[in-house]
């Protein structure tokens, strides 16, 4: 509720309306949940009035929500560091998202790295991209996207590609040569880079999203791809665009370019 009441601040800034019931209902709730729940002897807050128990899921939601101030974090990391593989699957993801608000972001990666498994924990879908690699929409429908990577600096190598409306993205990393970014044509990125930190950004055609127009489907359709392909995945290469897909149902899945030679097919 007091990160409701934060983001409805936000709002009413943005848009030009008064924020001052917002804000005072947020300064209340943030005084009184740590008048009765801080305990300074230990410099973490306790799971209820009157309890001398301090879990590590409710102060990881407390630091995550804006209620523990910078000097205040070091024991609430401490406490979650140290009980990072007992958090439930369920509850796993918001402890994770608390660490990078509270830009902890090692820490965050370290809770992370104790997910079974998109299978089991699909929390690992959406906080990576947005938590870890930094990409996010800069306008409704992706015309251009936002950068803020939070690569821990223990990583030896990450590449992650996910789909966005105007194709898909792909970040990847090395400690050598940084961050580097492929977006579609046409697709702007704007970069909040860390000091010294290096992104590169590059508009590349085969991150363009491609669906099979009525002119395609029926090319293929003379080369009998349903009878040959059916709904499996099938390779099809375009001389003409110098372009290889990967197709399935009606979709392209994967493109790439690439070159049939100069001696033709």
């Amino acid at each position: 509720y007091y990160r409701g009441l934060l983001a409805a601040t936000e709002l009413a800034h943005a848009t030009g309306l008064d924020s001052k019931t917002f804000e005072s209902a947020a300064a209340r709730i943030k005084d009184a949940f740590r008048a009765q729940l801080w305990e300074p002897a230990v410099s973490l807050f306790r799971d209820a009035p009157g309890m001398q128990t301090f879990s590590a899921l409710g102060n990881a939601l407390a630091m995550g929500g804006g209620l523990a101030g910078p000097q205040e974090r070091t024991g609430i990391a401490a406490l979650v560091r140290r009980d990072a593989g007992t958090f439930p699957d369920r509850l796993r993801p918001l402890v994770v998202e608390s660490c990078f608000r509270a830009e902890e972001n090692e820490l965050g990666y370290h809770v992370l790295a104790f997910s079974r498994g998109s299978s089991w924990d699909c929390s690992v879908l959406y906080l990576l991209p947005e938590y870890v690699v930094g990409i996010s929409n800069g306008d409704p429908g992706w015309p251009n996207v936002q950068l803020t990577p939070r690569i821990p600096g223990f990583v030896d190598a990450l590449e992650l590609t996910i789909p966005i409306p105007t194709g898909r993205a792909t970040v990847a990393y090395k400690p050598d040569i940084g961050v580097s970014v492929s977006l579609p044509p046409d697709t702007m990125a704007f970069v909040r880079a860390a000091m010294g930190e290096t992104i590169m950004v590059k508009n590349v055609i085969s991150h363009a999203k491609s669906d099979l127009s009525a002119d395609i489907a029926q090319r293929l359709a003379q080369y009998n791809w349903s009878e040959r392909v059916g709904d499996r995945q099938g390779v099809w290469i375009s001389a003409r665009e110098q372009m290889f897909r990967v197709v399935q149902g009606g979709s392209v899945i994967y493109q790439a370019r690439c070159a049939t030679a100069a001696n033709g097919l």
